[in-house]
């Protein structure tokens, strides 16, 4: 798995999603250019994106005409500077470090770090920002109040309540897993399942 991470320049928002291959990114990309003009934001454009210079994944023909299709321009950064693209490149160390500082804490392996990093980009994106006045990237993209209902220790233990029709007589009713984050349509939990290995 990759994590690919998008950061709006003018509210500072991340976006974060989890590629099973690379080749993905033009998907990725498409979906976040054609959703941001929507709901809460509409009339919204993309009208240019920042990548890296020296990822084959940006310089394919597919990629190119994508962006050219969605009138969108494209800079890369020199070829092995990807320091040039700062803002997306100081977001990335930031969220590693708060993904890794989660791990840590709740005494889980790397195998929960894309979790950790989606859950990360969660509440940095609900906390407030010098570089942008001392705004908040999420009031700044969906013009709505910040809300932390969901928000629990990343690694927690979870209880989950079984439903009635799927219970059998005299089993419990819940199970145990871990919090790993809000669901992502941002109502109730992300909660793992050791036994399953699923969320």
């Amino acid at each position: 798995m990759y994590d690919h991470t998008l950061v709006d320049s003018h509210s500072r928002m991340s976006f974060v999603k989890g590629l099973v291959r690379k080749s993905e990114v033009t998907d990725v990309i498409r979906d976040w250019i054609r959703s941001a003009g929507v709901g809460d934001n509409q009339g919204l454009v993309v009208k240019e994106i920042m990548t890296d210079g020296d990822r084959s994944n940006y310089n394919s023909k597919r990629f190119k005409s994508m962006l050219a299709e969605e009138g969108v321009h494209h800079i890369q950064s020199p070829e092995y500077e990807a320091a040039y693209n700062g803002v997306d490149e100081r977001m990335q160390g930031v969220l590693d470090s708060l993904a890794l500082s989660a791990l840590h804490y709740a005494g889980l392996g790397y195998e929960y770090y894309l979790l950790a990093y989606v859950h990360a980009s969660w509440v940095w994106n609900r906390c407030v920002h010098s570089s942008i006045d001392w705004d908040i990237p999420w009031l700044r993209w969906q013009h709505r109040d910040v809300s932390f209902k969901y928000l629990r220790i990343f690694g927690c233990p979870a209880f989950v309540t079984i439903p009635g029709p799927k219970r059998r007589k005299h089993q419990t009713k819940s199970w145990t897993g871990i919090y790993v984050g809000v669901a992502d349509n941002g109502y109730g939990f992300k909660i793992w399942s050791p036994v399953m290995c699923k969320t």
